[in-house]
């Protein structure tokens, strides 16, 4: 079964409490992170149960009610084949987005007997797989961001969207002193270069700001943290690392100089600051977005353009992709109009030319379906005679005016 709760809405505290209630004899639960099996391990023991570490040189006994696992480390030499089938009556899998991986369907797998809950916050992944087949009771509780904060949960929303010429540092940092001046602040980058990039030109303007990211030392990255936390740091450049089991309440602003298509990543990057804090009364997400080149600079507004700095930045008129047919469609009934118009006035002057020589007896009437034709033999040639006389027609012509 899945389980989901946003950003910020206790995933780890429900799911210590579920031992007790499901009185499991032994319950094993996994992440992907270091953070995350850490801050599970810290709720189960808050909630009154030991927990062990099942993760690269931990090793959790045989006799503890909690094994909290890294997925990694399960899956690595032949380290999950040193637990019985039978060992656990349940399995929590938090991130569970993460479970349609075959390194988690080889663990739901292998314990097939036991009861498996999935807890994320972006029940959706990017490649559009089905979790609904590993966590094949659905999902049995859902409550999103917006309830969430409704309910008081979650601190509210401060959205800005701010067009700029591009996401280079000058441009960030310009925008951070317009709109969050002073405020604890984590920047989303989109590379490793970019926020090392940010950093320094924060620094430069006597914002103290540090930049993280994947490829750091793990002791290096939890100082750094350690000391946003405690706010000797007043800007986190981050590229790559807290977008998931980051838990810091007192971010009050998060700036995306980043762009992405994914949903998951999008809330997971706002919902690091939705977490409730002591004076905190909203959380300002600035959304940073490019404008495309300045193509002209008009001497008036243009209808639909925005001003930039620079100029005038006239929005495209486009249509929709896949209107070549639409419009291919448009043109041939353009024809076709063009040449029922001009098939009238021919018809039409030809109908008007007939009658002026009817009445004037020098027509030569052509063969129709209501004059049939009678072919004759005469001065040794073949013509054509309408079946009624020219005197007949002019009379019945005349008649009728």
């Amino acid at each position: 079964m899945l389980a989901h709760l946003a950003t910020g809405g206790g995933k780890t505290v429900i799911f210590s409490e579920l031992p007790k209630l499901l009185a499991a004899r032994r319950t094993l639960v996994v992440a992907h992170r270091e953070e995350l099996l850490k801050q599970a391990q810290s709720k189960l023991q808050d909630a009154g149960l030991a927990a062990e570490l099942e993760q690269a040189s931990n090793k959790a006994s045989s006799t503890c009610p909690v094994v909290v696992a890294s997925i990694q480390s399960l899956n690595a030499n032949g380290r999950l084949y040193k637990f019985s089938p039978y060992e656990f009556d349940l399995i929590v899998i938090d991130e569970c987005h993460h479970a349609a991986a075959k390194s988690y369907l080889r663990i739901v797998d292998y314990f097939s007997k036991a009861v498996v809950v999935g807890f994320t916050a972006t029940p959706y992944r990017s490649d559009e797989a089905d979790l609904l087949e590993v966590f094949t009771d659905g999902v049995v509780f859902s409550m999103g961001m917006e309830e969430l904060t409704h309910q008081g949960f979650l601190a509210p929303i401060h959205k800005i969207e701010r067009i700029v010429p591009s996401l280079d540092a000058p441009h960030v940092l310009q925008v951070y002193k317009e709109l969050a001046p002073g405020q604890k602040t984590i920047v989303f980058c989109h590379d490793v270069d970019h926020s090392m990039q940010v950093a320094r030109r924060f620094n430069d303007d006597g914002i103290k700001t540090a930049f993280i990211h994947g490829g750091m030392a793990k002791k290096e990255r939890e100082e750094t943290l350690q000391q946003y936390s405690k706010n000797g740091i007043k800007v986190l450049a981050n590229c790559n690392v807290l977008t998931e089991g980051y838990d810091e309440p007192s971010v009050q602003c998060v700036m995306l100089a980043r762009n992405t298509d994914s949903r998951g990543l999008y809330e997971q990057m706002i919902g690091r600051g939705t977490r409730l804090h002591a004076g905190k009364t909203h959380l300002k997400v600035i959304e940073l977005s490019v404008a495309p080149p300045v193509t002209q600079t008009p001497r008036m507004p243009l209808e639909g353009s925005y001003e930039l700095p620079g100029g005038f930045y006239e929005q495209p008129s486009y249509r929709p992709a896949g209107n070549f047919m639409h419009q291919a469609q448009e043109a041939v009934w353009m024809l076709v109009v063009f040449a029922l118009l001009i098939g009238s006035f021919v018809g039409l002057g030809y109908a008007i030319r007939h009658c002026n020589q009817e009445l004037r007896g020098t027509s030569k009437p052509a063969p129709t379906i209501m004059t049939p034709v009678v072919k004759e033999k005469k001065n040794g040639r073949n013509r054509h005679r309408a079946g009624r006389s020219k005197a007949k027609l002019r009379r019945n012509i005349k008649t009728s005016f």
